[in-house]
């Protein structure tokens, strides 16, 4: 995963020091860029905006895999991004500062994803560099939590990443995404049905875990229900996936073994097998368009 180089490109980034929230803040828009409450003894750091941009949730443990730093799981999100940086008042604990804003995370009926604490997390250096690109967050392993949660509208995500530095410094780090691919279910059946006119689409919110299953995160139901309401249509279900550590010949098998097991799941759900077929192209295909490259599904219509 290299999210955040992705983000580096066309965005709107402002840079805030020390400025105490509650005086002024309201001048920045905050209230709209993050919608979770900020901690009241913290200080804005950084702001960046970032519009329409392809997006990595990060919904599982961080590990090296061949020198690159890769989660264990992630949804792949097409959409408006906002990050923020907090510096917290010293007298504060990363531990209430992220209880803080965890309730108001379940409060607000956002469906926690994944959540993690100290070892559990991995790294705290691959946090800070690899996944976010921002040194500042580096502290001991022990003293950071992660929580990556989706709205209940599904359609705005939120992770939140809170690190005691070994100088006792507290920094809260939260992103908000607002997902312009995969809105609403109905939604969803809506950019699904234009593959009856132009012939293919790629499908949103389909991600697979690193041995290239299913992600429990997937959401399957878009693409199901808009082939059960169309039983005359039959698919191809082709899998792309060029940026693993893998050979040619090693890439179109996993690709295919993604494939077979998204049709697998259409099938147990309720669909005629007869109807789908699952195909895997590896890197053969690299064709880019709505912005997401490489590694994803394409539904395309056989009939």
């Amino acid at each position: 995963m290299r999210n955040s180089g992705l983000f580096y490109q066309s965005a709107l980034v402002l840079l805030v020091v020390a400025v105490p929230l509650g005086a002024g803040s309201e001048d920045l828009g905050l209230d709209e860029a993050i919608w979770l409450e900020s901690f009241s003894y913290s200080t804005v750091i950084e702001i960046e905006v970032f519009e329409d941009q392809t997006y990595d949730l990060v919904t599982g443990t961080l590990q090296r895999t061949r020198g690159e730093v890769n989660p264990e799981d992630s949804r792949r999100l097409q959409g408006d991004v906002v990050k923020a940086t907090y510096a917290i008042d010293q007298e504060f604990s990363g531990s209430e500062v992220y209880e803080f804003y965890r309730e108001q995370i379940v409060s607000n009926e956002h469906r926690i994803l994944f959540e993690c604490s100290g070892r559990a997390c991995g790294s705290s250096n691959y946090w800070a560099n690899d996944i976010f690109g921002k040194r500042s967050l580096y502290g001991p392993v022990m003293n950071q939590f992660y929580i990556a949660a989706r709205g209940s509208s599904s359609d705005d995500y939120v992770s939140l990443y809170i690190i005691t530095r070994g100088n006792k410094k507290v920094y809260a780090y939260i992103e908000t995404v607002k997902d312009l691919e995969g809105a609403s279910p109905s939604d969803g059946r809506s950019m699904l049905s234009k593959a009856l006119a132009q012939g293919s689409v790629i499908l949103p919110n389909i991600q697979f875990t690193n041995s290239h299953e299913l992600s429990e995160t997937a959401d399957v139901m878009p693409l199901f229900e808009f082939l059960r309401d169309n039983p005359s249509v039959s698919v191809y279900l082709v899998a792309h996936l060029a940026d693993e550590d893998l050979s040619e010949s090693g890439l179109m098998l996993a690709s295919t073994k993604r494939a077979e097991a998204l049709a697998l799941e259409l099938v147990a759900l309720g669909l005629e097998p007869e109807r789908i077929f699952a195909r895997g192209v590896g890197p053969l295909a690299p064709s880019c368009y709505g912005k997401i490259c490489k590694n994803r599904v394409e539904m395309v219509v056989r009939n």
